[in-house]
């Protein structure tokens, strides 16, 4: 039993992935059934307008097709005031605004400072010195790394006190 289920373990997981991910998978996606069309109902509106506005409505009709049939230029384009599109609202009325609104601070007539673009220099101003050999820094760290790892510490010293006779 345990040689079977050894070998048949990788096609259960794929069973056991496929029937997880089919039931996250709506019901009515898997068996699709066409709803059929409704038809539509004719419909229409209309608007009644008085023999003025009918009469501005026909002349405005009139004047863009005699602009279509001259061709659009710049001048067709700046007549759009001819329509009467737009309203004429009157103007907002002016806020009350205190007196110190009105008055503009004095203008400064001081040369703008000028400030360098190079960062601060932190290097070592004086010229440098010939030397006949490199210094060696290897052998001073190397004996301060001897130095602690071969020091013992306190805790160990103190225990080490402590079970001696």
């Amino acid at each position: 039993m345990r040689g079977l289920l050894r070998e048949l373990w990788p096609l259960f997981a794929v069973v056991a992935l496929t029937t997880v991910l089919a039931l996250q998978i709506p019901r009515k996606a898997l068996f699709f059934a066409p709803v059929p069309p409704r038809r539509q109902a004719p419909s229409a509106s209309f608007a009644t307008y008085g023999p003025q506005a009918y009469a501005q409505l026909v002349q405005k009709v009139r004047m863009s097709w005699q602009l279509r049939a001259q061709g659009f230029d710049a001048t067709a384009a700046s007549r759009v005031d001819e329509l009467d599109l737009v309203e004429d609202y009157p103007p907002p009325p002016e806020l009350g605004l205190p007196a110190g609104f009105a008055r503009r601070p004095p203008a400064v007539s001081a040369a703008p400072a000028s400030a360098p673009l190079l960062p601060p220099s932190v290097a070592d101003a004086a010229p440098p010195r010939p030397v006949a050999r490199p210094p060696d820094d290897g052998d001073e760290v190397r004996t301060l790394l001897r130095r602690e790892l071969l020091e013992i510490p306190e805790s160990l010293k103190e225990t080490e006190k402590e079970s001696m006779p």
